[in-house]
């Protein structure tokens, strides 16, 4: 092989890593704009609710992306204004995160359980005899369970005895207590302890892994994960629980995970399987991470393999195609390439989950409705487009319609179903204009499905 040959294959090679490279570096911020916009967010902080500060970083955001869009910069505005969008992404999607981690009515919950658990103690009459003679004594639910300092404690004991006017004497001078309930018994107990019941909204401090239906994933150094659920115990309780509770059904904090379902109850996670969702680098910089990342949540339930490399290429894609260009055009571009690049597949099994992952239909070029718009969602994202809401409901919202679901995009007011403009049946590639279900209002989405 000749020097010019090898000089050649070392020459590509270079090229080759290089890209690969590019595409999968974190983007750099340029050190003292990161200190800047450091301090500048500390000051937003303190300023404003986490709300709040998510509305005003967004409104600065927006106004930089016209800029950004609209007006010839040279490289080193550009850059700087880039610099201070990634960081108030990252910073979005940072209080959006613990915001959603955060059950507010939780709080309330607690509240409500408190008060009515109190209003039914005070409702039980201490007798005479009790009252007379002994100074200590609790008023108890039939759990076992009081109010102190406005949390629920519970007594705990081995022997006890049970107490009437008759036999009262007997006690006199006994170091132990009274319980009395709210069925009328009343309970001469010794050896006793008060318990703390650790309320749901504090359990972040006991276990390892807190996490809820609106946020099931987590960062661990430099990479995205999420659990597989395997078993699971559930304690019909909505305040809290009790750490022996735990003991007794071999509950450890430090290796389960506390989950807040979609039908407002805490569930204790005891087998679960870690998943590796993405490398963080790679998508650093994009906007609604927290969308995307619950997407490829459910995307990697059923696509055990590490994807990295697939999204790699799909954000290089996707850069590549939109460079230069403003919002509407990128949508544009971006709907285009879902549908040259993909067709809907005649040939599969609804029982195959894998049929409803995005990047996986990146990979294989066909699948069904969800993917389509997933992928679209993704590559959206990768675009800098805000708002890509990936909707599922039924075709045609209509009593006498029949029930058929179906997964579509929403960005900001207007809706995109690139499944219906790539129909089973559709062999050639459409051209732009022959699109119908491309921007639409909602009506009209719905009537052309209906008509077509």
């Amino acid at each position: 092989m000749n020097k010019k040959n090898i000089l050649k294959k070392i020459i590509i090679f270079i090229i080759i890593l290089c890209s690969i490279i590019s595409a999968d570096a974190k983007y750099v911020v340029e050190p003292k704009i990161e200190k800047l916009i450091s301090n500048f967010l500390i000051k937003v902080e303190k300023k404003y609710s986490p709300e709040k500060e998510i509305i005003y970083l967004e409104n600065i955001n927006s106004k930089i992306t016209n800029i950004l869009e609209n007006k010839k910069l040279n490289s080193k505005k550009e850059k700087l204004l880039n610099d201070i969008l990634v960081l108030f992404n990252e910073k979005i999607f940072e209080i959006d995160y613990k915001l959603s981690l955060e059950n507010i009515s939780q709080k309330f919950i607690e509240a409500k359980i408190i008060n009515d658990l109190g209003n039914n103690l005070s409702k039980i009459v201490i007798p005479n005899y009790i009252k007379n003679s002994w100074k200590k004594y609790y008023k108890i639910s039939e759990d076992l369970e009081f109010i102190e300092n406005n949390e629920i404690k519970k007594i705990d004991f081995t022997n006890y005895y049970s107490v009437n006017s008759s036999n009262i004497n007997q006690y006199n001078n006994k170091q132990w207590i009274f319980a009395i309930n709210n069925i009328w018994n009343i309970f001469f107990i010794e050896n006793y302890k008060r318990i703390n019941k650790i309320k749901y909204s504090q359990a972040k401090k006991i276990f390892s892994w807190d996490i809820n239906y609106k946020t099931k994933f987590f960062k661990e150094q430099n990479t995205f994960y999420s659990y597989n659920f395997k078993d699971y115990k559930l304690f019909d309780d909505k305040y809290g629980f009790y750490l022996k509770t735990l003991e007794q059904n071999n509950i450890n904090p430090q290796n389960a995970i506390l989950y807040y379902s979609k039908n407002q109850k805490y569930n204790f996670i005891i087998k679960h399987t870690k998943i590796k969702l993405i490398n963080s680098d790679i998508i650093y910089w994009i906007v609604d991470k927290k969308d995307f990342l619950d997407d490829l949540v459910n995307d990697k339930l059923y696509l055990t393999w590490d994807t990295d490399n697939l999204f790699i290429e799909l954000k290089s894609e996707v850069q590549k195609l939109v460079k230069n260009k403003n919002k509407e055009e990128k949508i544009k571009i971006i709907y285009n390439f879902i549908l040259n690049n993909v067709e809907y597949t005649k040939d599969f099994k609804i029982s195959d989950k894998k049929i409803f992952s995005g990047i996986l239909s990146y990979k294989n070029k066909n699948w069904v409705c969800e993917w389509y718009a997933k992928l679209a969602s993704y590559s959206l994202k990768f675009a800098w487009i805000k708002d890509a809401r990936i909707i599922r409901w039924d075709v045609i919202d209509a009593q006498d319609f029949p029930k058929i679901w179906h997964a579509w995009l929403k960005i900001w007011k207007l809706y995109y179903d690139p499944t219906f403009d790539d129909p089973i049946w559709q062999n050639s590639t459409k051209e732009f204009n022959e699109y119908k279900y491309f921007g639409l209002p909602k009506d009209l989405l719905y009537a052309n499905r209906f008509d077509y």
